[in-house]
């Protein structure tokens, strides 16, 4: 029978395997096609979880919500990059178009 330690790191790999080419995405592109919103809450919760897993002495739960806290805080990072990047060009245009009236 295999043991719940090699099932619990098996799911780790899988989870960051799915995790890590949607981040190296976005920092590629230098934008996130998550919702700002949904990332921060991932992490918040991820981070809850993370903590919770460390007090129950649980590593493997531990390390793989400390990464996947992380991977949700970069792509909230890139989502409000995006989001800076998108109103300063909205403004930038905004005051050519209300020059060229003038």
């Amino acid at each position: 029978m295999i043991e719940p330690y090699y099932i619990g790191l098996a799911g780790l790999v899988l989870l960051l395997f799915a995790w890590i080419p949607e981040t190296l995405k976005t920092i590629r592109e230098k934008k996130s096609p998550i919702e700002l919103k949904f990332s921060i809450v991932y992490a918040v919760g991820s981070a809850a979880l993370m903590t919770y897993a460390y007090l129950l002495g649980d590593l493997i739960f531990a390390i793989l919500n400390l990464l996947t806290t992380l991977l949700a805080l970069m792509n909230a990072y890139y989502a409000v990059k995006k989001t800076k990047h998108t109103t300063i060009t909205r403004l930038t245009k905004t005051k050519k178009k209300t020059k060229k009236r003038k």
